[in-house]
């Protein structure tokens, strides 16, 4: 579903592809078709909207990036980036941020309005500012006299030392962009992987050589050019919009100087022991830190023993996910702000990752042996073996070997115990850090029961006044019991029912049973409840909407194109029925026609029919067993949607006898 991304070897002495490309094509260093700095060229002039997407707002009419690696371990990143900006709902493009390590220097930056009537207006030095987090800055400034038609243009250049990660460049914008590319140049010696994503967008890379008296040395120059890109917006049901970027990103891989060679990332292994350089001072223990038990002697029992360990284990996770306190998430896996585990200890707070480093720090010091484990979560981007980078992940959850069993654990939801890992953090591999086994760096993360599986029957008293009582029963399994038991660590079981089942009710009493050992077990949960609005009242009539259990709110596939694929959280399966008992003296008239449809996928059927004793029984059965879809199932998605909102609407219509 997500499209590959190509990694190739970025080298002065060669372009090393490994299959994935064509050999480089060679062509001049001058740009031709370089867009002039500072003045509005013809097509911007005489345009008042963007033809190739008249509903376009704004256009990045041209982006260009300049990488040059040296003199010495550093590298200088230049950009001039210019948008048309055709309507006033557009002028946040006229507002910028540029980001920034604190380690790195913004050494120039120039910014100005071309207006439509010719004149070109500066921004002045006292409209940038700074923001600062953490180890991160932002450059802030503004466009002056915005209006419909003009150019905003900027360009800047930044030095960094942190040669290891060359700047990324993301060819799309939330706009259409008509032109975007950037180049890498490269002395002798150095050796980078280069990752590009989504690459059918992207031409190149071309290359070509020249002598630079900077570098005493040649040096080789690479490009990368895309045009007429479309704008990189969000559509509903998608895992990430990350995934679908045309991106560029840069890790170095080895230098060369004089017969001598320094790798740096070559493999998993060598991250994973870049990073435990970075993790190890974290991780160190407190002999101050409570005592939880006794690891089980040698002589006891091997059933009794694994018992103890696993207590044991269970309590301290419980410790962490119960008493320490989450507080937003971590900029980068790989970040010098991230606090020990020492510090998140004593101030019972810290991030997602902090607390799973955390939770990885205290089984050690009870003799678990734990580690962490570098993910990338679904939300974030998909996890690829060939990429060798950081950038590819975003959190880290901890790994647990009891008796020979890994147990992956993440501290910061419910569930997360004994390998029951929430939904956003089912990935596919996950790197291990400091593992005793150097050859086992990659590890299949498991696949929990996430299904959303559902069985729901209930029964209504409807009074003549419109109001009602009924019960409620729920089973609840997968993805549901896991969202059942968020509510519960809420202290919100009612609000839960209200939100999730009958967003009307007033529940007067609730009954749950659940297994407490294992968190994705079913749950049986039983409500008894007041509806003061079941039905609306005109005259002698009541009209009653019977298919009331998990309405639809909306469509979210209602737009008349698709360009991603469709990813929905979980596959889920629903099968409600609901007995309507109608007041004495009230009789039905036509009931609401059947609708069905089922496809590649999915499939769903509802039906109200009549039922003994002056009953209606709404019954429904829904189910889409797949959580991924590609474009092509788009329609027969927005149909099923459609389905069940029809169904939904259809009204049961009850008269009262003439006496």
């Amino acid at each position: 579903m997500v499209k590959k991304s190509q990694v190739l070897w970025l080298a002065a002495a060669g372009l090393v592809v490994g299959g994935l490309l064509s050999p480089p094509r060679q062509v001049c260093a001058q740009d031709a078709g370089a867009v002039p700095w500072g003045q509005m060229i013809p097509t911007e002039q005489s345009r008042d909207r963007l033809l190739d997407d008249p509903t376009a707002g704004a256009v990045v009419s041209f982006d260009k990036g300049l990488i040059t690696v040296g003199p010495g371990f550093k590298f200088t990143f230049e950009r001039q980036r210019r948008v048309q900006i055709f309507r006033t709902d557009a002028y946040r493009f006229a507002n910028v941020e540029i980001p920034y390590h604190s380690s790195e220097q913004i050494e120039m930056v120039e910014a100005h309005t071309l207006t439509r009537d010719g004149r070109k207006v500066e921004v002045p030095a006292s409209a940038f500012y700074q923001n600062k987090t953490g180890e991160w800055r932002t450059l802030v400034f503004a466009f002056p006299e915005v209006s419909p038609g003009c150019v905003v243009e900027y360009r800047y250049k930044l030095m960094s030392r942190n040669f290891y990660y060359l700047r990324p460049w993301v060819f799309q914008n939330e706009v259409p962009t008509e032109r975007s590319e950037v180049s890498v140049r490269l002395p002798e010696g150095f050796e980078y992987a280069a990752v590009l994503n989504n690459a059918e967008q992207v031409d190149g890379p071309d290359s070509t050589w020249y002598s630079s008296i900077l570098h005493h040395a040649r040096v080789r120059e690479f490009t990368w050019r895309a045009h007429k890109l479309p704008p990189l917006t969000p559509e509903p049901c998608i895992a990430s919009l990350l995934n679908h970027r045309a991106l560029l990103d840069f890790q170095i891989v080895r230098y060369r100087d004089h017969g001598s060679v320094w790798d740096f990332v070559d493999s998993w292994s060598d991250l994973a022991g870049q990073v435990k350089r970075v993790y190890n001072p974290l991780l160190r223990e407190d002999e101050y830190w409570p005592f939880w038990g006794k690891l089980p002697s040698q002589d006891q029992p091997v059933t009794s023993a694994r018992a103890a360990r696993r207590a044991l284990a269970k309590r301290i996770f419980e410790f962490v996910r119960d008493s320490v306190a989450q507080t937003g998430t971590a900029v980068s896996v790989y970040d010098a702000d991230l606090r020990p585990a020492r510090t998140v200890f004593a101030d019972r707070r810290g991030n997602g990752l902090e607390k799973n480093l955390l939770l990885v720090a205290l089984l050690r010091h009870q003799g678990l042996p734990a580690w962490p484990v570098l993910i990338s979560r679904r939300s974030h981007l998909r996890f690829d073996g060939r990429d060798h980078r950081l950038e590819q992940f975003d959190h880290a959850i901890a790994l647990l070997e009891l008796d020979g069993e890994e147990v992956f654990c993440e501290s910061n939801v419910p569930g997360g115990w004994l390998g029951y890992l929430p939904p956003d953090d089912q990935v596919d591999a996950g790197v291990v850090i400091g593992y005793h086994d150097p050859e086992h760096v990659v590890v299949d993360l498991p696949a929990p029961p996430v299904d959303r599986d559902v069985v729901a029957d209930g029964s209504i008293d409807l009074a003549p006044d419109g109001s009602a009582t009924g019960r409620l029963n729920l089973s609840l399994s997968g993805q549901a019991a896991y969202e059942l038991l968020c509510a519960l660590a809420d202290h919100d079981t009612a609000g839960y029912l209200r939100k999730q089942w009958l967003p009307q009710i007033v529940p007067t009493e609730i009954t749950i049973m659940r297994d407490t050992d294992n968190d994705w077990a079913p749950i049986t949960l039983s409500a008894d409840f007041r509806w003061p609005e079941a039905a609306t009242v005109d005259g002698k009539r009541l009209f009653v909407r019977p298919a009331i259990v998990h309405m639809l709110p909306d469509n979210p596939l209602m737009t008349a194109q698709r360009r991603y694929p469709i990813s929905f959280d979980t596959p889920w399966s629903e099968d409600c029925r609901m007995v309507w008992h109608l007041p004495p003296g009230y009789q039905f008239g036509d009931l609401p026609a059947p609708r069905s449809t089922s496809g590649d996928g999915f499939e769903f059927r509802s039906s109200v029919t009549s039922g003994e004793d002056n009953t209606v029984i709404a019954e429904r059965f829904w189910q889409v067993s797949r959580r991924d879809f590609s474009v092509r199932h788009f329609p027969e998605l927005r149909d099923l949607f459609n389905t069940v909102q029809l169904s939904e609407r259809g009204l049961v219509v009850l008269y009262r006898d003439a006496q």
